[in-house]
């Protein structure tokens, strides 16, 4: 039996599946991104695609920030509800008997 804490065969290989699929799709945008300057360089529009490229960006690093600020807090609430969880068990032995009944 494995402990809980290591990875099992279907959630590596699902692991290995995610990070080929966000491999090719990463690649595909890139190419893809290239074809689009090259087409716009050659219909003298290559300035404006960079401006509007650049608030692409930006708008991208916006949302990126504001969802890793989520996962962070997200993290804390979880690591709080579980500290707190697991301290209830160890005061006197009246707080364990009240625990215990409230499962």
């Amino acid at each position: 039996m494995e402990s809980p804490g290591s990875m099992t065969g279907s959630m590596s290989r699902a692991i290995k599946r995610i990070n080929l699929t966000l491999i090719t799709i990463s690649i595909l945008l890139v190419v893809l991104l290239i074809i689009g300057f090259v087409f716009a360089r050659i219909f003298g529009v290559l300035l404006q695609v960079f401006f509007i490229s650049i608030i692409v960006l930006a708008s991208l690093l916006i949302v990126s920030t504001v969802m890793l600020i989520y996962a962070l807090s997200t993290v804390n609430v979880i690591a709080a509800f579980r500290r707190n969880d697991l301290s209830v068990g160890r005061g006197n032995n009246r707080s364990r008997k009240r625990y215990n009944k409230e499962r």
